[in-house]
């Protein structure tokens, strides 16, 4: 997108230019077509991949709510369910 200058004036602002912010930004952005349709393609496209993230992890939230040494292991930072359950699975 730097042809149209929209990379330059995202980027000065945020750390993540597809985060909520950033998408919000260019959704928002008025561009001329083509440009417009790839942009809105591509951003559609984040939010599916987004969507299906939220699913799986909502999924593993779901079969690991009841393990004690589970909900244990998140309270460290930067422990989420998923590597909460591999840590657990491999202490064997």
């Amino acid at each position: 997108m730097t042809k149209t200058g929209i990379a330059l004036q995202v980027c000065q602002n945020l750390s993540d230019v597809f985060g909520k912010t950033g998408t919000f930004i260019l959704a928002n952005t008025k561009i001329a077509s083509p440009d417009c349709m790839i942009l809105k393609n591509y951003l559609d496209l984040i939010a599916d991949i987004n969507k299906k993230i939220a699913d799986i992890e909502e999924e593993i939230d779901k079969r690991v709510a009841p393990d004690k040494d589970i909900e244990l292991l998140k309270t460290i930072p930067g422990i989420g369910s998923f590597t909460a359950f591999i840590l657990k699975s491999t202490d064997r």
